[in-house]
């Protein structure tokens, strides 16, 4: 498969492969690697570098993963869809400071682009026990002028905090608003 995504084969073909690399990214350096250089080529048709993103969100223990991933997510000179792709496909590497900030910075910054902060949302759906992370959260989810979208992904990840009593009082309320 990692050949066959480095191949000059039609752009379907090479993002199936990139898909199919998803079950050995984990223990696979060669398919990390083959998926991290399709990712980073500008050139690359962009369902080649979506299914790249997506199949590298198991490869977080390889720092050149989450380092790839977020560089992306931060260049805005990328496409937004890929760059909220490349927020969701960090989900699993929340607990290294560096993403979790990103998603904190994203999610509370009115600087970035609505469907990148929507991405960073929903990416840290894991990482919202963080209290800087969490905090952005609520601070999405409890401001009524924000984009909906917005507002539900923040309350999504919420809900892997619902045990700390902030959170807890957040649902309460949003469910009896309901």
């Amino acid at each position: 498969l990692a050949e066959r995504l480095r191949s000059s084969r039609p752009a379907p073909e090479r993002a199936a492969a990139a898909l199919g690399l998803a079950a050995y990214v984990f223990r696979s350096y060669d398919a990390r690697t083959a998926l991290l250089e399709r990712l980073g080529d500008g050139r690359e048709d962009a369902s080649v570098r979506r299914a790249s993103a997506k199949s590298l969100s198991w490869g977080g223990h390889d720092g050149r993963v989450p380092e790839a991933l977020l560089a992306l997510a931060q260049d805005s000179r990328e496409d937004e869809a890929l760059r909220s792709l490349a927020y969701k496909a960090m989900y699993r590497m929340g607990h290294r400071s560096e993403v979790a900030e990103a998603f904190e910075d994203a999610v509370g910054s009115g600087r970035e682009p609505l469907e990148l902060r929507k991405g960073a949302a929903w990416g840290a759906f894991l990482t919202a026990r963080r209290a800087e992370v969490r905090a952005a959260l609520l601070a999405a989810f409890n401001d009524r002028g924000e984009d909906e979208g917005l507002r539900l992904e923040a309350l999504k990840s919420l809900f892997t905090s619902l045990n700390l009593a902030d959170v807890r009082r957040l649902f309460l309320a949003a469910a009896s608003d309901a």
